[in-house]
């Protein structure tokens, strides 16, 4: 786990998955929020139906809205006290809440509730999100390799250049090409510091309240880069006419120049752990003191998504 060690490591990755395990068994039979079926998310009360899927930090549960019944995904993280989880999931809700776009998921609510009972010092982050019943890129390109079929070439051009838009919007951002909310943009104005040179010695040197190194904050006002592109993070609405692009965990500002070995290295390491390596940028696997980083990270990213959703494997 981030900023732990040796047996230190093994043991808190080992309360770490009872901890996520439990939540999840809990939550699968309706044993969440003391021995009711619902929890409170912002407010809301949902019910839990099922276990949707799990990835390395985070369990997805499949929800539904106890006053009007429609159906959600819901996203749950327990951050161990010590790591910067916690950080790294506010800022993946910042992100939602930043950015808005046809194309881009909406985020419906989110809570951050404290793990004492479970984990002393921890916190469990919910994130409730439109559920998209076909799943996503990964699901239907498998789909079509198991029955032996081709995406239409049409689907794949409509689908592309939705992708397109919601990364134009993330690059655009803060620009008059880019949406940018006018409270958020009076904001970013009246802040000090908060200029693209500022915004980049956070990024290379954020540490949490305990000191420890963690990845760089997400609260330029200028453009940002998603960093991890690819097919299973672009779900599909019903009708598969418009793609969805989630999982904004990794989203960071676009401009960023590696003035020492330390900040290139970070660079380095932080791309290792965020983007995923058939699409990652060549530039990002061996990343030079002096090295200037922009928007084209992600350029390279999204021909790697091409080629994947033509030909059913990356390049």
């Amino acid at each position: 786990m981030p900023g732990q060690s040796g047996f230190g490591s093994s043991l808190l990755d080992a309360v770490y998955d009872g901890a996520l395990w439990a939540w999840t068994a809990c939550a699968s039979s309706g044993l969440v929020g003391g021995g009711t079926q619902t929890v409170d998310i912002g407010g809301t009360q949902y019910r839990v139906i099922r276990h949707l899927g799990e990835g390395g930090f985070s369990v997805v549960l499949l929800v539904e809205n106890v006053d009007t019944g429609e159906q959600y995904a819901l996203k749950k993280m327990v951050c161990q006290r010590g790591t910067d989880m916690l950080e790294m999931a506010q800022r993946e809700i910042d992100a939602y809440r930043r950015f808005h776009h046809p194309n881009i998921i909406h985020l419906v609510g989110h809570s951050i509730e404290p793990t004492d009972s479970m984990m002393p010092g921890g916190s469990i982050v919910s994130m409730v999100f439109p559920l998209y019943r076909r799943g996503n890129l990964m699901d239907l390109v498998a789909h079509n390799h198991e029955n032996g079929t081709a995406l239409g070439e049409s689907l794949i051009i409509d689908v592309f250049r939705g992708i397109c838009c919601a990364v134009q919007h993330l690059h655009s951002y803060g620009s008059r090409a880019g949406y940018n909310p006018p409270q958020e943009a009076a904001a970013a104005a009246a802040a000090p510091g908060a200029g693209d040179r500022e915004e980049q010695q956070r990024f290379l040197s954020e540490t949490d309240a305990e000191g420890n190194q963690t990845t760089p904050t997400t609260s330029s006002s200028g453009p940002y880069v998603h960093r991890d592109l690819k097919l299973a993070n672009v779900m599909l609405t019903d009708d598969l006419d418009t793609p969805i692009l989630m999982d904004f965990g990794s989203v960071a500002p676009a401009r960023i120049t590696a003035e020492t070995r330390t900040d290139a290295l970070r660079i380095q390491d932080d791309a290792a752990e965020h983007c995923t390596m058939p699409y990652r940028a060549p530039e990002l696997f061996d990343v030079q003191t002096g090295a200037e980083l922009d928007e084209r990270t992600d350029i390279w990213s999204l021909g790697c998504l091409l080629f994947a959703l033509a030909y059913g494997y990356t390049p």
